[in-house]
């Protein structure tokens, strides 16, 4: 039958965006705050489960089988962690544009390690964006002011 989920009609920035503009500065400060932790443990939990249908699926099929699904599991696991990571700089963007002191308030582990490349690091993720998809960041601030 090859059946397949549809393509979605909407882009998540747009629709983070559109969010941003009818919440509260605090609740979309809460909002990113959580978000790392929440997907963090969605994404675990979800590889915990997928690595024990692993074991299953390749029982009794050889160490090579395994280790390719279990680095086929890894890889799912990097591109989560990869998509976290740009929705946290998509949202620490708007929460910046929106009330840019709510954001030394936002517990970020990777912070308080190094706390002066957090603004670098939100920085350099909207600039690979902006190359992916031939815009600058600059052009929606510039709307702003």
């Amino acid at each position: 039958m090859d059946l397949k989920w549809p393509q979605p009609r909407w882009r998540p920035e747009v629709q983070r965006r559109q969010l941003a503009a009818t919440i509260s500065p605090a609740a979309l400060a809460e909002s990113t705050a959580d978000t790392e932790a929440v997907v963090r443990k969605a994404i675990e939990s979800s590889t915990e489960v997928r690595e024990e249908a692993v074991m299953l699926r390749t029982a009794g099929k050889g160490e090579a089988v395994r280790a390719a699904a279990l680095e086929g599991l890894r890889a799912k696991r990097d591109a989560l962690l990869a998509d976290m990571e740009r929705t946290l700089a998509h949202k620490h963007e708007l929460l910046a544009a929106v009330d840019p002191s709510l954001l030394p308030d936002l517990p970020d582990t990777k912070a308080d390690e190094q706390p002066d490349e957090e603004p670098a690091r939100a920085e350099e993720a909207g600039e690979k964006k902006g190359k992916a998809k031939g815009k600058g960041k600059g052009k929606g601030k510039g709307r702003k002011k």
